[in-house]
């Protein structure tokens, strides 16, 4: 069974930093976005983050799906952030979040 979530934030690509050419990447954080794995698409960025935790258990306040997300997120340099973790997370869902419609998710 899997929990349905009840805020949720639309994503913005253009904030994503996808470098087309890995070896002449350069962005604003381009050592620390190489460094914690940098993603060239919405796809890779999911894909390395299941393959990062994979094999790990779920523990309430130190690996659950908010550290899945700061994960991705980091990969994709959001905001040209690498610094997401569970309580940038937690404070940008509640702060900028918007109640999920459950008739939507049905």
């Amino acid at each position: 069974m899997t929990a349905t979530p009840s805020r949720a934030i639309p994503f913005i690509r253009l904030r994503c930093c996808f470098p087309v050419n890995r070896a002449v990447h350069v962005c604003k954080r381009s050592y620390n976005h190489i460094e914690v794995g940098t993603a060239i698409s919405w796809d890779d960025a999911l894909q390395s983050g299941m393959r990062h935790f994979h094999h790990k258990y779920y523990k309430l306040f130190t690996c659950n799906c908010h550290s899945f997300v700061a994960n991705c997120l980091n990969r994709l340099a959001y905001n040209d952030s690498v610094e997401w973790n569970v309580l940038n997370v937690v404070a940008l869902i509640w702060l900028h979040g918007h109640w999920v419609d459950k008739i939507i998710l049905r």
